[in-house]
């Protein structure tokens, strides 16, 4: 098995573990909200995957381990192009 494909596995292998254990607390930004007597505004686009969960499938427990796997490999694939642009010349 490539060395790549192994931690592919172990990713998923993590999420699926650790996911269904997420916190239905809200964040940091929703406390301060909350704690200053304000309420939630509706937006107008809720985002791709709002409360990290995917509409279109019915199984919440489903529906956040697919959401927290897309999420989490964009910000992986997100962080391995910038690091790539970034890094300096090796050739000179």
């Amino acid at each position: 098995m490539n060395n790549k494909t192994g931690i592919f596995f172990l990713i998923l292998v993590f999420l699926a573990i650790f996911l269904p254990f997420a916190s239905n607390l809200p964040d940091g930004l929703e406390t301060v909200v909350e704690n200053f007597g304000d309420k939630e505004q509706n937006n107008f686009w809720n985002g791709l995957m709002a409360d990290y969960l995917i509409e279109s499938i019915n199984n919440p427990i489903i529906s956040t381990f697919i959401s927290g796997t897309i999420g989490t490999f964009t910000v992986l694939i997100a962080a391995l192009i910038l690091g790539r642009t970034i890094q300096p010349d090796k050739s000179k």
